[in-house]
């Protein structure tokens, strides 16, 4: 299994409103690939505006995030309504 970073892209295309609350900021998924990493997230992002936002790396990225590196935070999120 490995660890998948998934974030929203800050350059969204057109019909995606970045600006929104009570929407999913990113997600720390154990998979076995990529493409399972997404479909956990969006199975669980169903509240989101742009469909399937969470499939498609127009609208997210997915990065593997490996055991080596330097000490620091894998994700912090904030978004006060």
């Amino acid at each position: 299994m490995k660890l998948y970073l998934l974030k929203p892209r800050k350059e969204k295309p057109e019909d995606a409103e970045s600006g929104t609350y009570e929407t999913y900021i990113g997600f720390v998924i154990r998979a076995k690939n990529e493409a399972s990493a997404r479909k956990m997230a969006n199975e669980e992002a169903h509240c989101c505006l742009v469909k399937d936002e969470w499939l498609d790396p127009a609208y997210t990225s997915c990065i593997e995030l490996l055991k080596s590196g330097e000490e620091g935070k894998i994700l912090s999120s904030f978004k006060a309504g």
